[in-house]
C-alpha cells in the first residue's frame, strides 16, 4: 500500500524528471552534431590551408604540438618550447598555423605516430580533423568519418 501511495503522489514529478533527462540528452547530441558540421565546414572552406600545414608538419617528430599559451603560439618538441616565429618552418606555414588557431578555433595541432590532429575542444569533449595515410591509426576515436583523401573527422567524449 505504501508503494502505491508513493507512486500516486510522485508519478508526475518522476515523469517530469524523465522528460527533462531525455530532453537534455537530445540537446547534447544536437549540439555535438552542430559542432561537427561547423568544423567540417571550416575544413572544407579552408582545405588548402589545412593541406599546406599538414604537408609541412607531417615530417616532424612524434610528439610535436603547436598550441596557444599565454597569448603566444608555441611549438613543443622534445621538452623544448619555441615561439612559432622562431621555429624553422616557412613563413606561409606560420601564417596558416596562426589562422588555424586564431580564426578557425583549432586549440592545438598534434603530431602523433603517422597522424596530424587538428584538435577543437570544449569542456566536455573534443573534435578533431585528422590527416593520416593509415586509418587504422585512429583507434582512440569514435564517430570517425572519412572526409576526402587522407582527411578524417573524429570525435571522442572525455572519460
Amino acid at each position: 500500500m505504501k508503494i502505491v501511495s508513493f507512486l500516486k503522489k510522485h508519478v508526475p514529478a518522476l515523469v517530469l524528471i524523465l522528460i527533462l533527462l531525455i530532453g537534455a540528452t537530445a540537446l547534447f547530441f544536437y549540439i555535438n552534431e552542430k559542432e561537427k558540421q561547423d568544423y567540417i565546414e571550416i575544413f572544407r572552406r579552408n582545405k588548402s590551408i589545412f593541406e599546406e600545414i599538414s604537408t609541412e608538419l607531417m615530417p616532424l617528430e612524434y610528439g610535436t604540438t603547436v598550441s596557444k599559451e599565454a597569448g603566444k603560439i608555441v611549438v613543443k618538441q622534445n621538452g623544448n618550447i619555441t615561439e612559432i616565429f622562431q621555429y624553422p618552418i616557412d613563413e606561409e606555414t606560420k601564417t596558416n598555423i596562426r589562422r588555424a588557431i586564431n580564426d578557425f578555433g583549432v586549440k592545438s595541432i598534434n603530431k602523433t605516430d603517422e597522424c596530424l590532429k587538428f584538435i577543437y575542444s570544449s569542456k566536455r569533449d573534443f573534435h578533431a580533423l585528422v590527416y593520416t595515410a593509415d586509418k587504422s591509426k585512429l583507434t582512440g576515436f569514435t564517430d570517425v568519418e572519412h572526409l576526402e583523401g587522407n582527411w578524417y573527422y573524429c570525435y571522442i567524449l572525455y572519460e
